[in-house]
């Protein structure tokens, strides 16, 4: 019984630390893809766009890809642990890898840190002064 213990916080380990690798990996490509585009924002804002403007623009251009991320990675998870789950089976306990409620989790988690991604620089670009980008241009 204490083997099972020991194979179970190790198998909760790693999957924490691969999410966490997860969130932090697109967190950081979302942000740094959306203040590659602060300049554009600014220049937007000084010819007449509101902030709702700024959002939606941000929202559009990136949430496409993560969104097709998302989907895509999700079916080749679903494909691997398909093929996988005969070697998880075993007398002691059994893994389903179908679970709906893990694959809604780290959807969830997944997004969450896209948007908070994508919003905190957008709402930094919101608040630039359009005076001072129309200069650097």
């Amino acid at each position: 019984m204490e083997d099972i213990w020991r194979v179970t916080r190790l198998i909760v380990f790693l999957c924490a630390m691969a999410i966490s690798l997860a969130l932090i990996g697109v967190y950081g490509v979302v942000a740094f893809a959306v203040n590659r585009r602060a300049k554009e924002m600014g220049i937007r804002i000084a010819l007449g766009a509101s902030s709702k403007d700024i959002y939606r623009a941000v929202l559009g251009s990136s949430g496409r890809p993560i969104a097709i991320g998302l989907l895509i990675g999700l079916a080749m998870t679903v494909t691997a642990w398909s093929a996988l789950a005969s070697l998880l089976r075993n007398e002691k306990f059994t893994v389903n890898v179908l679970d709906p409620t893990i694959y809604a989790v780290t959807a969830i988690l997944l997004v969450g840190a896209a948007l908070a991604a994508m919003l905190i620089p957008a709402r930094r670009a919101t608040q630039v002064d359009p005076v001072m980008v129309l200069r650097d241009e």
